[in-house]
């Protein structure tokens, strides 16, 4: 799983998003860089494409383990709104999964939606950044992004 993380501070969002197939240790590598600076140096909401991200492997159990390793750095989190895009009612359905786990562990409000549009009105980020309708590969030249893969 490959993740890039990009913090657009004109838009005043961060920006993530996942490729490949998912796994409890990548999305444990997700979290670890969201908590490194640029991103913890700053309180905005994240806007995380997972539609190019193929979660057919994750099990119940790899959602329990990312939920649990969340909550144990509930202290470093802040409590920021995350929405995050799916393009697969399978990822519609494990990214709920874990919402209902993490609910009251996971500092931050997320919600999980289809499309960019509600998604960005829920964050109040209104029109920008555009750059990742275009595609998960596609974030644009602008900001500090930073590509992080994992061995998965």
């Amino acid at each position: 799983m490959k993740h890039r993380i990009q913090c657009d501070k004109e838009a005043g969002v961060i920006l993530v998003t996942l490729e490949g197939t998912a796994s409890a240790d990548g999305f444990r590598g997700l979290v670890e860089d969201l908590l490194r600076p640029p991103c913890s140096e700053v309180d905005f909401p994240i806007l995380s494409d997972f539609r190019a991200l193929d979660m057919s492997s994750m099990t119940s159990k790899e959602i329990r383990r990312i939920a649990e390793f969340v909550a144990s750095l509930r202290t470093d989190i802040l409590p920021i709104r995350h929405a995050i895009v799916v393009g697969h009612a399978l990822s519609y359905g494990f990214t709920r999964m874990y919402q209902l786990l993490a609910d009251g562990r996971d500092p931050q409000q997320i919600r999980v939606f289809y499309g960019y549009e509600d998604a960005r009105a829920w964050l109040g980020v209104g029109d920008g950044p555009r750059e990742m309708e275009n595609g998960a590969g596609d974030m644009g030249d602008g900001g500090a992004a930073r590509p992080v893969a994992t061995d998965d």
